[in-house]
């Protein structure tokens, strides 16, 4: 997720003595310290964090910066009022990856082949500008669109990792999906964290910028916007 070459030391909030021990018996090279913590204290000083469960507002107090990932857009909202100097996004990763995993089945080319699947709101999946193999996706699959069903566990674990790893050391021109603060782009309002394709650079993300939007998928946006402003 940070490279090849940087160690890291683990603090698991609310992890199993057995989930430690599995850790370290693995002797990864780069894990140079793994603890389990029962309190969100655990959380301040960490460079980076992922939060996919618990007291969000908690979690967010007990921030002390860095780079936060959060599951779901609503609850990175929560945690970003409550840690105003840390850099909050939201993981809607896993929704495209799953969108991915689809477009692969249906049509029998790699995932790796498949670039530019964008996801709006939380869920709303849009092939509109993606490709498979260098051809249009919606050359190849017409109207079909992938569902938003959650994929098996393995595929949205490294989601969330690609998702940090991204953000963390950039994506090299490659879009990415990811929950943002509304800032009134797109027409969307602002005051509220809202899945927009992206691009990144180490620590930075940068909204992508004209995208076509159909009518189609103007009303697929508004829907998301009314549920996540509301």
């Amino acid at each position: 997720m940070l490279g090849g070459d940087q160690p890291v030391t683990l603090q698991l909030l609310g992890a199993t003595d057995a989930t430690v021990k599995e850790l370290n018996d693995c002797a990864f090279p780069l894990l140079a310290g793994v603890t389990a913590a029962s309190s969100p204290g655990a959380l301040k000083g960490a460079s980076y964090s992922i939060l996919l469960e618990g007291d969000f507002a908690a979690l967010g107090k007990a921030l002390g910066g860095g780079l936060v990932a959060v599951s779901g857009c609503a609850n990175a909202a929560i945690v970003a009022a409550n840690a105003p100097t840390a850099s909050v996004t939201a993981i809607t990763r896993i929704t495209q990856a799953s969108a991915e995993t689809q477009l692969a089945a249906k049509t029998g080319m790699p995932v790796e082949s498949i670039s530019r699947v964008s996801i709006w709101g939380e869920d709303a999946i849009d092939l509109s500008s993606a490709t498979l193999g260098g051809k249009w996706a919606l050359d190849v699959v017409g109207d079909w669109t992938p569902d938003a069903s959650a994929p098996d566990a393995a595929v949205a674990a490294d989601a969330i990792v690609s998702h940090m790893k991204d953000w963390a050391l950039g994506s090299g021109g490659k879009w990415s999906s990811m929950g943002v603060p509304a800032t009134g782009d797109y027409g969307l309002g602002s005051g509220f964290f809202y899945s927009v394709p992206v691009t990144c650079v180490p620590g930075e993300y940068k909204r992508v910028g004209g995208i076509p939007i159909s009518p189609a998928l103007a009303t697929s946006m508004e829907a998301q916007r009314v549920a996540l402003s509301a």
